[in-house]
């Protein structure tokens, strides 16, 4: 069924029934935010709407284009999953210049706001704009084109959700979706100032429909064509009565950091965050749980722990299943996420729905995923000595903790369940698909 199939009284129902998704995304199948989101998102769309969804995604371990396939709810999921590449990164330079990259930013900014983007300047530079259509973001997915072309094939899509920017890859897909003439949309699970770089910019101009899961810093351009969807986690899942006793042993208290690890998410300033609350003679222990994105990161941040006298403090526990999390969640005091660089993470969710206070970097849209000095603080980015005066203030007042723990839960219950997350999609997708028969038919009838 085509775009042009779908049906009045279905779409009035806020229905996706009969409806064939197919998503695009740089995510793996476990393992992180991104890959959360999406595996609660097709269980609850699935549930409440008989329609299927095709999930090409990255995976080094499953035998690459095979579809398999998972009957869930009303619903059908077959996922695909195609080899990835990585760039290799020399960690121990990541942070160097950081000023003098700041800069280089600032004038990036300033040039394509300007010029590049001029609305005077429109039709002169929309030729130029388009070598900037592709960036180098550091992983692709192989033989992404041809699967694509192989599902199309083989399955009536009505909607392609893109849940990746930048790379060559998603280019590609973008140019089956226009010639074959079937609308795609762009989910950003990332800081909004993704939307200022010229290859996201050039790769949303024929989407269909722009979205996010946060609405902070959003640039001026997309205001009005913006549709935030938030994240949303599973509250009756993430409760403490459910948790169990982690298998390791620690001693004292313990701050949580579970994320892929990797130096954007802050286990460096983690380790420099321990080693001052160590000479104020905080004595407590920090969790990382996650992924392991590079050998030579952890070989790192190994260095780092033994140079700051921290072997006995600080644990890598792994990649851990949802189970595992929520136990290691229960078993935690304070979640602490110094990222670089957020969408809304949804880890800040998921320790409050197991009432425990977050301190974190405000950036992105970490200050809309909590109530600030209510269920967690905020600090400027980098600002380590504020994140210890913050974990300290929690460490030492219990029933400070326990009212943080408290407030974030019915946070979360209010505004972050599965049904808000699946309604607002439904919403989304259903108003893509109108606009883009409208577009088409204001075409034919051109």
């Amino acid at each position: 069924m085509g775009v042009l199939g779908v049906k009045e009284e279905q779409m009035k129902k806020n229905s996706l029934d009969g409806i064939t998704l197919l998503r695009f995304s740089h995510s793996f199948e476990q393992g992180g935010g991104v890959e959360e989101y999406l595996q609660n998102l097709n269980k609850i769309l699935l549930c409440r709407n008989k329609m299927t969804i095709i999930q090409m995604h990255l995976s080094n371990d499953i035998k690459p284009n095979e579809e398999r396939t998972e009957f869930i709810g009303k619903g059908t999921l077959i996922k695909v999953a195609l080899k990835p590449t990585f760039e290799r990164t020399n960690w121990n330079s990541l942070n160097k210049n950081k000023r003098s990259n700041h800069y280089k930013q600032v004038v990036k900014q300033v040039v394509r706001n300007s010029i590049l983007y001029n609305p005077f300047l429109e039709k002169i530079l929309t030729k130029y704009r388009r070598k900037y259509r592709i960036a180098n973001i550091g992983i692709q997915a192989i033989n992404a084109p041809s699967v694509c072309n192989r599902i199309l094939e083989t399955h009536p899509v009505d909607l392609i959700v893109l849940h990746s920017m930048g790379g060559e890859d998603t280019s590609q897909v973008i140019d089956i979706s226009i010639n074959k003439k079937i609308p795609y949309i762009y989910i950003n699970h990332f800081n909004n100032s993704r939307f200022q770089h010229s290859s996201v910019r050039e790769q949303i101009r024929d989407a269909a429909g722009i979205s996010g899961v946060s609405s902070v810093k959003l640039p001026k351009y997309l205001k009005r064509k913006f549709v935030p969807v938030y994240d949303a986690v599973d509250t009756e899942f993430y409760y403490t009565d459910n948790a169990k006793e982690v298998d390791k042993k620690i001693d004292g208290s313990v701050i949580f950091l579970p994320a892929r690890i990797s130096p954007n998410k802050g286990h460096g300033d983690m380790i420099h965050l321990l080693g001052i609350l160590k000479k104020r003679e905080v004595n407590t222990n920090m969790v990382f749980a996650g992924r392991l994105d590079s050998s030579e990161f952890v070989s790192f941040l190994k260095e780092q722990i033994t140079a700051n006298g921290l072997e006995n403090r600080v644990f890598f526990v792994g990649e851990c299943n949802a189970k595992q999390l929520r136990d290691w969640y229960n078993r935690s005091d304070i979640l602490v996420l110094p990222s670089r660089s957020e969408g809304f993470p949804r880890v800040v969710l998921e320790s409050q729905a197991m009432q425990r206070p977050v301190v974190a970097y405000d950036v992105g849209g970490v200050s809309e995923a909590l109530k600030v000095n209510k269920s967690g603080y905020v600090c400027d980015y980098g600002d380590i000595e504020g994140l210890a005066h913050k974990v300290t203030n929690l460490l030492f007042n219990e029933s400070l903790k326990k009212s943080f723990g408290k407030c974030g839960r019915e946070f979360v219950l209010e505004n972050f369940n599965l049904t808000r997350l699946a309604q607002r999609h439904e919403s989304f997708y259903l108003k893509a698909m109108k606009e883009s028969s409208y577009r088409k038919n204001q075409m034919q009838q051109e």
